[in-house]
């Protein structure tokens, strides 16, 4: 039994299901959104909610409230600024107003006690979690440029390249790369090279004929 249909509970029955168990998934949304009608209507809630935020279009589900709806007691939080996430209570959960954004973590994120002396340290690697990236990567069907991405100190497989090609930048970047390429700026006593680097994206573009499609990726849960 797996709670939430967003995409990880999606994921985790696929897997289950590919190794023939049965799979039941329980979702406090509805799924009216899948059809033209269920759509309009969302578009229709969205324009007529005063508080136009990431869950307007949808309606309140008086069961499942989450905090964009003054249901606080989700996080238990000590700090001066409250966490600003929402769950979004429909099918797909916050994949219905994901910006699509798929950038992986640094490994020095994961040392930030160590590194930097601030926070905690995580009690995994990067290296550990690499295979889920691919895999994520791959449902997703995410399009990006590994050797972009390794400029920014992301590490990769050899060989590896995202499931679709990278999404060619706007005009606007394309502009602003101009104007910042090859511009040096002073940051806590180093010189730092500036360039443009786009975000590897959870949305469709041309399928990079390079994937090993029989690639194995490891299985999320057991």
């Amino acid at each position: 039994m797996i709670v939430g249909a967003g995409v990880a509970g999606a994921i985790v029955a696929k897997q289950l299901s590919e190794q023939g168990k049965r799979v039941l998934i329980l979702e406090a949304g509805t799924g009216e959104g899948l059809t033209l009608e269920g759509f309009q209507n969302h578009v229709e809630t969205f324009y007529g909610a005063v508080d136009k935020n990431a869950n307007a279009p949808y309606p309140v589900n008086p069961n499942a409230l989450n905090p964009t709806d003054g249901a606080n007691h989700y996080f238990e939080e000590q700090g001066p600024l409250p966490l600003s996430g929402s769950y979004t209570r429909v099918l797909g959960g916050t994949t219905m107003h994901w910006e699509g954004k798929t950038i992986r973590m640094l490994p020095e994120d994961f040392q930030l006690r160590t590194l930097y002396g601030q926070g905690l340290d995580w009690p995994i690697k990067y290296e550990e979690i690499m295979p889920y990236y691919r895999q994520a990567e791959y449902e997703i069907g995410v399009s990006g440029s590994v050797e972009g991405q390794k400029a920014l100190g992301v590490p990769f497989e050899e060989g590896y390249v995202f499931p679709m090609l990278e999404l060619p930048p706007s005009y606007l970047d394309q502009k602003f790369a101009e104007k910042i390429h090859g511009t040096t700026v002073e940051f806590y006593g180093k010189s730092v090279k500036l360039d443009l680097s786009t975000f590897p994206q959870g949305r469709n573009s041309i399928p990079n004929r390079s994937t090993k499609l029989t690639q194995t990726y490891p299985c999320m849960v057991a």
